[in-house]
């Protein structure tokens, strides 16, 4: 994996958690700060945690969820069945699309 690819991963992990109430505090430490109030160097990694991208999840209202199924859909086919075997980076993917902020 270059730079290029770890700086688009790290970017698209930061998105979902600014989405899902994270910040990133820039003056102190350069730190990732939780819902919760705790304190991270880096946000979850969404991409590769599919416990992650389920808490990730429940923040999509119920018309964000129809669009993310839609991409899921794209992204996997159209099945039911391989839609419960979508990985952790895919359905990131979806998610960011679902916000706007996946770029291609």
């Amino acid at each position: 994996m270059n730079n290029s690819e770890i700086s688009k991963r790290d970017k698209y992990n930061g998105e979902i958690a600014l989405f899902c109430g994270w910040e990133f505090d820039k003056n102190q430490y350069r730190q990732w700060i939780s819902p919760n109030g705790t304190g991270f160097a880096y946000p979850p990694a969404y991409n590769r945690d599919l416990n992650q991208m389920h808490e990730a999840e429940e923040h999509l209202s119920t018309e964000e969820i129809k669009t993310y199924m839609g991409h899921l859909l794209d992204i996997m086919g159209i099945s039911v069945w391989c839609i419960t075997h979508v990985s952790a980076a895919q359905r990131a993917e979806a998610f960011l699309k679902t916000i706007g902020k996946w770029e291609e």
